[in-house]
């Protein structure tokens, strides 16, 4: 590093994943949200408990897991929901249905993400869901108290999870301003990799179009007082929106980050053995 570039703003920062303080009483996200610093996080396209144990292990403060993907009728909610408790790592879950909302409080996840926002009207449908679903989990949390332990919720009774309004689109782009504005919507996300498709750039995600839709959800989340929750494509990028008091952060989808550290494991091996890339087969 050249001596006169000026250090990372997150060297020397306390790094404050749950699964780093296990004597310590768990903290909601919301509650760490309060405190300086960032929170990196990470998508969880392989979702199951032993995929979320090793997320938790690499430090990182939470996980999105996208309801869609996991089997209908099944447990896998429930068990990625109690291999995260027990990681001590913050759940995500994304979701496109009303349904989906429901199941995902009742599993007392830590936030929620709302796929595909695209206007204030819909925002403001899920924030009643959520909360109509909270209130029929807290009735049943007083008839049962045995349920309440079994869930190990560790919010307060009255906290409600974070919603994340996730901008993916064009019109979500338009209207991120009013969509910031109802509330419990408690953040703004951009999705530069869906932003890209719908703006006929697929996978330029450094497209200047797709930059600046991106730099516009920020700036509407901001001006709403509302937190706003950024997918760096190089720490570069994170350096940048530390500077625009940016405090929440996805690193990247655990399937892509995985097939490349296991490439560059193999890489290490066949060069040392003097195989090169040309000879390997696929």
């Amino acid at each position: 590093m050249p001596a006169n570039k000026p250090p990372s703003p997150v060297i020397g920062r306390q790094h404050r994943s749950l699964a780093a303080s296990p004597d310590s009483t768990p903290r909601s996200l919301r509650q760490r949200l309060a405190d300086p610093g960032p929170l990196f996080g990470l998508t969880c396209s392989t979702p199951s408990p032993t995929t979320v144990e090793l997320i938790a292990a690499a430090g990182y403060d939470y996980l999105i897991v996208d309801v869609d993907q996991l089997v209908p009728q099944s447990n896998a909610l429930a068990d990625i929901a109690t291999a995260a408790r027990h990681a001590r790592i913050a759940l995500l879950a994304k979701v496109v249905t009303a349904a989906q909302t429901r199941q995902a409080v009742g599993h007392a996840v830590s936030g929620i993400v709302l796929s595909r926002v695209c206007c204030p009207l819909q925002a403001a449908a899920a924030v009643r869901d959520c909360r109509q679903a909270m209130q029929v989990l807290r009735a049943q949390e007083h008839a049962s108290h045995a349920w309440l332990s079994f869930l190990g919720r560790s919010a307060a009774p009255d906290e409600l999870p974070l919603l994340l309004a996730a901008i993916e689109d064009g019109d979500g782009v338009a209207c991120a301003g009013e969509i910031a504005a109802v509330d419990g919507i408690d953040i703004l996300m951009e999705s530069t990799t869906a932003l890209s498709h719908a703006l006929q750039l697929p996978w330029q995600t450094r497209h200047p179009s797709v930059q600046a839709a991106g730099r516009a959800v920020r700036l509407a989340a901001q001006a709403a007082g509302k937190q706003f929750c950024a997918h760096p494509q190089a720490p570069i990028e994170l350096d940048a929106a530390l500077e625009d008091d940016v405090r929440l952060f996805v690193l990247g989808d655990d399937r892509v980050i995985s097939r490349r550290a296991m490439s560059n494991q193999l890489e290490r091996y066949r060069w040392r053995s003097g195989e090169s890339n040309d000879e390997s087969s696929c």
